[in-house]
């Protein structure tokens, strides 16, 4: 998990109550368990070198552990609200399309080789290595 603080003409954004402001990424080997069944949208509008144009934050709230298989707590809390690039929502909202529930599944984050973007993080469900139980008597 890496955390990243947010800064805005080089200097780093504060909250009301005087702490930096900060948002968690996820870092290849991380696995994670989506508390919710959809991926949070914020959809703004902000002027860039003069232009207005519409800006969409993604996020996922979430249980995450590290590849150690540590539970990663932020602020003595294990729900952490993760922000997703563009792709890995689509991604995610594609599994959701397909009728996966996001949170009855574990997700790992690996990387991988884009042509037109080079190195990428990208999201994908863990695969179960034992099959599943049958109760059927």
């Amino acid at each position: 998990m890496e955390i990243r603080k947010i800064s805005k003409d080089g200097k780093v954004m504060q909250t009301k109550d005087g702490k930096d402001l900060e948002e968690l990424r996820f870092t290849p080997g991380d696995e994670f368990i989506p508390l919710y069944d959809k991926v949070l949208e914020k959809v703004r509008t902000a002027t860039v070198k003069g232009k207005e144009q519409k800006i969409t934050n993604y996020t996922l709230k979430c249980k995450v552990r590290d590849d150690n298989k540590q539970v990663i707590k932020y602020r003595d809390t294990d729900e952490l609200f993760v922000t997703l690039t563009p792709a890995q929502a689509e991604s995610l909202k594609k599994k959701v399309a397909e009728g996966i529930e996001l949170n009855q599944n574990v997700f790992v984050v690996y990387t991988y080789d884009s042509k037109e973007f080079g190195k990428q993080i990208g999201l994908g469900l863990k695969k179960s290595h034992k099959p599943a139980i049958d109760w059927e008597i």
